[in-house]
């Protein structure tokens, strides 16, 4: 994949199990829960509701704190390094859009200077169709090579996503609760990158 892959003018990347490492915020949720360590490449479902047996309501109180869970998120350095040896060059532009609300703003800004991660924007869209928001709130020169990576299925099925892959690349982190988007002749992905 290296030598033939087109460097971008444009790097979108979603914050949360792609910039961030997804095993200890499981290991966060099994502690909160008192329910047995769930590995990773056992997550077979985006919604955590399914993989850990709990209520969507015991699900949304433990997303009421995270504050806790932004704070304590590990960073993918070796994943992100590695996509921008591969995909970047040394004008890139960096743009983290994540579906973080932006009463979380702060707290992520203060996440990606501890663990030193370069950047241009931060975008907090909070629950909003990511691509679609992408279409309508990054606007650049239509000459530039651009891509997006994320893990989230949701943003792969959006109505908007076809159109989004006019003007962007994509590539999706792997996981197993995505897999369906990765072998999928129904979502077209130029990438796919192991977590």
């Amino acid at each position: 994949m290296h030598e033939n892959t087109p460097k971008y003018d444009l790097i979108i990347f979603d914050l949360d199990n792609t910039m961030t490492k997804l095993q200890p915020t499981l290991d966060m949720i099994s502690d909160y829960f008192n329910k047995e360590k769930i590995s990773e490449t056992e997550i077979k479902s985006f919604n955590l509701a399914d993989s850990f047996g709990v209520t969507p309501d015991e699900e949304k109180e433990f997303w009421s704190q995270e504050s806790e869970v932004v704070i304590n998120s590990v960073y993918a350095k070796e994943r992100i390094e590695r996509i921008k040896e591969i995909f970047a060059h040394k004008h890139t532009t960096y743009i983290i859009v994540t579906n973080r609300h932006n009463a979380l703003r702060s707290l992520t800004e203060q996440w990606l200077d501890k663990n030193q991660i370069v950047y241009d924007r931060l975008e907090c869209i909070g629950k909003q169709d990511k691509a679609k928001w992408i279409i309508e709130n990054i606007k650049t020169d239509s000459n530039m090579e651009k891509i997006v990576f994320e893990d989230n299925p949701a943003f792969f099925e959006s109505p908007a996503y076809a159109k989004l892959c006019n003007e962007y690349y994509t590539a999706v982190i792997k996981y197993p609760y995505n897999e369906h988007i990765q072998k999928s002749d129904e979502w077209y992905v130029d990438y796919v990158i192991n977590a």
